[in-house]
């Protein structure tokens, strides 16, 4: 009989690490540009509050970061008050992109599971066909994100270098979904929620903690890019002041 395990976790988002990884400061043009290319070769598996980005744009590529800027600012962050329009536009540029916040677990459960073999007797690759669908959705809050990966098969390496590819009944061996959110001060990891029906990959993930690193991993680098909102909110503030107090003393 097959063994299939349904891996779901909740979260303490007040969990404190000494080892934050993530971006260190806001570089908007940088992100920009890295957003304008992913986003135009995501056409296929970017959906726009239920649909597929490819059609809404009638296959038209964004020329620059200026459209890309406007697109995600009439079909994104639009719900949200007017006051925050500008902002939580700037913020979803900066994390929009494969590096970001709508890959984050799939990069880091691929990521562990290629660095965890050592010492094993198989080692364990993720094969086959890979499907990805990200999900936009435009709140009054801010914009939820739910990345959801598929992967068709397993490729198992003997320790006499033989390979073996596997898959199961259900035509696929991993499933992932998650949901995030981001708003104008912080962004979030409210679910993530994993299928694994291969007895082998589910072992080997329960065995080498893959689910509780990946939200270890999740959890801290939306947190570092929350405290990297908040101190920029700060310095601005800290820089309105000081502007404030000069303007007072030129007056005096």
């Amino acid at each position: 009989m097959k063994q299939h395990k349904f891996f779901k976790y909740t979260f303490n988002y007040e969990k404190t690490q000494t080892d934050i990884p993530g971006p260190s400061h806001f570089d908007l043009a940088k992100a920009g540009m890295q957003a304008l290319k992913d986003w135009n070769r995501s056409f296929n598996i970017y959906y726009i509050n239920g649909q597929l980005l490819g059609e809404l744009r009638e296959n038209k590529p964004f020329e620059n970061m200026e459209d890309l800027r406007d697109f995600v600012k009439a079909h994104l962050t639009h719900e949200v008050d007017i006051e925050s329009h500008e902002k939580l536009t700037d913020l979803a540029i900066m994390h929009f992109h494969q590096g970001g916040i709508p890959h984050a677990i799939a990069n880091r459960v691929f990521h562990l599971l290629l660095k965890s073999h050592e010492g094993d007797k198989d080692k364990i690759h993720l094969s086959g066909r890979n499907e990805a669908k990200i999900c936009f959705e435009a709140t009054k809050e801010g914009v939820i994100v739910r990345e959801n990966t598929t992967y068709g098969g397993v490729m198992i390496e003997k320790k006499n270098g033989e390979l073996e590819f596997e898959t199961t009944p259900k035509d696929y061996v991993l499933k992932f979904s998650g949901e995030a959110l981001l708003t104008t001060d912080k962004v979030v990891l409210n679910k993530l929620d994993m299928d694994c029906p291969h007895r082998q990959l589910s072992d080997y993930v329960e065995q080498k903690g893959i689910l509780s690193k990946t939200i270890s991993y999740i959890t801290d680098f939306f947190r570092s890019i929350t405290n990297l909102i908040r101190s920029s909110d700060n310095t601005t503030e800290n820089n309105k002041s000081k502007d404030e107090d000069q303007s007072n003393s030129i007056s005096l």
